[in-house]
């Protein structure tokens, strides 16, 4: 992998640029290789000691957008407008408690560390 070189200004324009869309062009679909890599930066997305695998779901389809309205806050003209909406899945509280079989699991097989 090759080490990448930003510069400060890159990153302060990076985030400068930023901003939540409300509403997007019915026009635009974004390509299949645009959705994986969008996926795939997801993917790679740190989490809280790197135990909680993420797990994404994306959704074109207009019946099951319909049946998300009402539980999605915030995003009811992005389920109408966006190309594909992706949901973000997690695990629940009590499988990443420091104490679950998943935690155990992963800090003893996975990451061959030691519990004290």
């Amino acid at each position: 992998m090759k080490k990448p070189n930003f510069s400060q200004e890159d990153i302060l324009n990076a985030f400068q640029f930023r901003h939540a869309c409300k509403e997007f062009d019915t026009e635009k679909k974004l390509s299949q290789d645009e959705i994986e890599f969008i996926l795939e930066t997801a993917r790679l997305s740190p989490s809280s000691f790197g135990f909680e695998p993420w797990h994404f779901v994306v959704v074109q389809d207009k019946k099951l957008r319909e049946l998300l309205k009402p539980i999605s806050w915030g995003a009811p003209l992005k389920l109408d407008t966006a190309s594909h909406f992706v949901l973000g899945l997690t695990m629940k509280a009590p499988m990443t408690k420091w104490d679950s079989d998943y935690i155990s699991y992963m800090m003893n097989d996975v990451k061959q560390l030691q519990r004290m």
